[in-house]
């Protein structure tokens, strides 16, 4: 059963509610933003395959990078992670779209590749952060859940 109290304790706090409600708006395009990339570059290039790819592309680059860029918020901290990338990942989108209406297919790959790698670690910036606001406090495992 769901411990509602516990839920309510934590977002009670008014920093780690802000932080909630910020992380959420910033996590949407997670699931969006493959299935965006497959339709644009499909539309554009009349090609499935390519749109799939490009897609593809840009999954391997957020995997690949993923763990090195973990390692660099744990190192580094994570505002200069995420200004990198709230840099970074709008930019290459929007290559890719430029890429995508010239039908330059090996441009958009890389394009999409360094969305991926470039995505804004939110998720784990968020639970750093918890994990540092919150430190011993019994709410931690409440605000990973």
């Amino acid at each position: 059963m769901i411990a509602i109290h516990r839920y309510l304790a934590l977002f009670a706090k008014p920093e780690v509610s802000r932080t909630f409600k910020a992380s959420v708006i910033g996590r949407l395009p997670i699931g969006l933003t493959g299935l965006a990339i497959l339709l644009l570059v499909q539309t554009a290039t009349g090609s499935f395959a390519r749109g799939g790819a490009a897609a593809g592309c840009y999954v391997a680059g957020l995997a690949a990078l993923a763990p090195a860029i973990g390692r660099l918020i744990d190192r580094h901290g994570p505002r200069l992670v995420l200004l990198a990338c709230t840099v970074l990942f709008p930019l290459s989108l929007a290559a890719l779209v430029g890429a995508s209406a010239q039908d330059a297919t090996a441009l958009a790959l890389a394009c999409a590749a360094l969305a991926g790698a470039s995505f804004p670690p939110i998720t784990v910036c968020v639970r750093t952060y918890f994990r540092r606001r919150l430190g011993a406090d019994p709410l931690l495992a409440t605000a990973y859940s």
